[in-house]
């Protein structure tokens, strides 16, 4: 209510007025090409150079990602060239802090790892995830049909490949 004013009240009350006969609108065109013919209008040599930019993101953050979560899997596993007891693995960092993940892991792997392995195996199975899905959309760019092709486009565009970009432990805590 404290959002409506009485300019806005008297536009509304001016619509309602006129609502047999609103001129909405009343320059606006279809073309017949849908727009096609406009494209060279809005596409710039710009855009070359931002999408350079947004793959090399891409490219730097699968690299960052990959390269510290591996070692920190493996600073974290291996003590001393050889495989760390629990005790050297948890060490202070104390054994409830994943209370399901940790279970998860020792009953899987019969040991606890510390939460930082932890934190680095979940961020490269959700790397290998999206990698995956990037996959999935080539494949389907370069083997489906024309619907799956314009589907699988938007779908890595607008959704996979951002997300490739934006990819970091701090997503996991939200």
């Amino acid at each position: 209510e404290e959002c409506i004013t009485e300019e806005m009240r008297a536009l509304w009350g001016d619509l309602q007025a006129h609502r047999d006969a609103p001129e909405f609108f009343k320059s606006i065109s279809i073309a017949r090409d849908g727009g096609l013919s406009e494209v060279d209008c809005l596409f710039e040599n710009t855009r070359f150079f931002m999408a350079s930019i947004s793959f090399t993101f891409i490219l730097l953050n699968i690299g960052v990602l990959l390269n510290s979560n591996m070692r920190a899997i493996w600073e974290g596993i291996w003590k001393d060239g050889q495989l760390g007891s629990v005790d050297q693995l948890v060490g202070d960092a104390g054994s409830d802090v994943f209370l399901i993940t940790g279970a998860a892991i020792k009953a899987v792997c019969g040991m606890q790892l510390p939460p930082k392995v932890v934190l680095a195996i979940l961020e490269l199975g959700l790397v290998g995830l999206i990698i995956a899905r990037v996959a999935k959309c080539v494949g389907t760019i370069l083997l489906g049909d024309e619907y799956e092709r314009w589907h699988a486009v938007s779908y890595l565009f607008l959704g996979t490949l951002r997300e490739l970009q934006v990819l970091s432990a701090l997503k996991m805590l939200a």
